[in-house]
């Protein structure tokens, strides 16, 4: 049994990693793209850094796990809005379709107009049952429970 699962498990592993060999993933840089790379003001110490400072989770002298246990055991006080969020009324079918705009609509959803076009994003739901529960009738969740 223990080797039938290890000779899954190789299985899959091979299997992940023809399918990540395929052209939509990239490859490697040409030598004059690696150049223009590497001359980027943002590429140092051999990988692109971050423009804008962000916060980490955990700080330098911390381990990996101590940083994942203080991650999901601390209460930040800013975690939720002091009040409600300001909201507005929008008719979408009125608004102008010449202008390029972006509605939220809530969680990870949005309305854009782009270039004459009108686009709906709606989120997709997470295959994992207990993590962002679609609500009833939503369109493209069909394998999740609500």
């Amino acid at each position: 049994m223990a080797g039938l699962l290890l000779v899954i498990l190789i299985s899959l592993a091979v299997a992940a990693g023809v399918y990540l060999q395929q052209p939509k993933f990239g490859r490697a840089p040409s030598a004059a793209r690696l150049a223009r790379i590497e001359a980027s003001p943002h590429y140092y110490n051999g990988k692109f850094q971050c423009v804008d400072p962000i916060a980490s989770i955990m700080e330098s002298n911390d381990s990996m796990v101590t940083g994942w246990l203080k991650f999901f055991t601390s209460h930040p006080p800013d975690l939720k809005p002091q009040g409600p969020l300001p909201t507005a009324k929008i008719d979408l079918l009125a608004l102008d379709p010449g202008e390029d705009l972006v509605v939220w609509l809530g969680h990870s959803s949005f309305y854009m107009q782009l270039a004459g076009r009108r686009i709906l994003k709606l989120r997709r739901c997470c295959p994992v049952i207990t993590v962002n529960l679609p609500w009833p009738g939503m369109p493209g969740t069909s394998r999740c429970k609500s």
